[in-house]
């Protein structure tokens, strides 16, 4: 699938999202996170809310 913008902010937002949250993601993640960057925006939202613990 092409490299859109929007695929590649989720896929920053997820890399810094576990990042901040103290899991840096490891090699083997990469493919997980680059699948994870395919949902829409409002399970994308909800991925970053479960990982931060926010509401």
């Amino acid at each position: 699938m092409p490299e859109t913008a929007e695929r590649r902010r989720r896929r920053l937002d997820l890399h810094a999202c576990l990042t901040v949250a103290g899991i840096p993601p490891r090699a083997g993640d990469l493919h997980a996170i680059e699948v994870l960057s395919l949902v829409d925006d409002t399970t994308h939202a909800a991925l970053l809310r479960w990982i931060t613990g926010t509401s």
